[in-house]
């Protein structure tokens, strides 16, 4: 049985971060981790979010 866990987070970054410690496998295309964690940054700086939920994370086990 597969269940599911959905999670708010105050810190885009710090959920990449967690999420690439425990990562079996990184893979994507053009993608560059340090990139979009700057992006984050920008973004929460351009719309002033201070601290508010800036994203999520979904988990599924089997």
């Amino acid at each position: 049985m597969a269940t599911t866990h959905i999670k708010r987070s105050t810190s885009a970054s710090r959920l990449v971060n967690y999420a690439e410690k425990r990562a079996v496998k990184q893979d994507g295309l053009n993608l560059d981790i340090q990139y979009a964690k700057s992006e984050f940054k920008q973004v929460r700086d351009i719309y002033g979010n201070p601290g508010r939920t800036q994203a999520y994370a979904s988990r599924i086990a089997f």
